[in-house]
């Protein structure tokens, strides 16, 4: 990891507690897991294009993973690792997602609906160090498998539209970024996240 990222951690750190500490108390009382993904970005330069990808592992809670309710929140708290052309970069960030229930089943639920995302972003090479930070919304598809009363496997994926804001050694620049992405998650849940008909 980078040492300009090591100085920004403690900072992110602080953002995403309170963003957690703020989450209404229903929302605990559903899905908490982990998940693994990766995104391909691309970055409109000047007239050009530039991509990269980013693997992703993190930490995700649901309002909703297999109650027969139409809405869900969502919210992913992560760490990436960016490959840009061979040089590395380190990246945390948070997506929010607003989900609504289209398929409502015992041992699926299917859902769609809007995913805001936002990071932080840093890297080095023996020519340029840089920070970035990244705002994009876009829709978002999701499908849960609920194996049993506890435990539930979810993928999703999601296309998102936004600005990229990029400071280095060279100067600063903002560019506007698509990513495209998928998402595995492992979700242990709540007596109050289950399936009942009728409700």
């Amino acid at each position: 990891m980078s040492k300009s990222s090591v100085s920004k951690v403690p900072f992110f750190v602080v953002c995403l507690t309170v963003a957690v500490l703020s989450l209404p108390i229903s929302t605990f009382a559903a899905g908490f897991g982990f998940f693994l993904g990766g995104t391909e970005s691309k970055l409109d330069v000047g007239p050009s294009t530039y991509s990269y990808n980013t693997a992703l592992v993190g930490l995700t809670l649901d309002s909703n993973v297999a109650a027969n309710r139409v809405f869900n929140y969502r919210l992913d708290l992560y760490y990436g690792a960016g490959d840009h052309d061979g040089v590395t970069s380190d990246m945390f960030g948070m997506n929010h997602t607003f989900g609504f229930g289209v398929v409502r089943t015992r041992p699926v639920r299917v859902w769609l609906g809007p995913q805001i995302g936002m990071y932080y972003e840093s890297g080095d090479d023996i020519w340029d160090s840089w920070d970035a930070y990244g705002f994009n919304i876009g829709p978002a598809i999701g499908i849960n498998f609920n194996m049993g009363p506890v435990v539930s496997l979810a993928l999703t994926g999601y296309a998102r539209f936004g600005a990229y804001y990029y400071d280095s050694d060279w100067g600063d620049e903002s560019d506007s970024e698509r990513i495209m992405g998928m998402n595995l998650a492992l979700y242990f849940r709540t007596r109050g996240d289950r399936y009942h008909r009728g409700r």
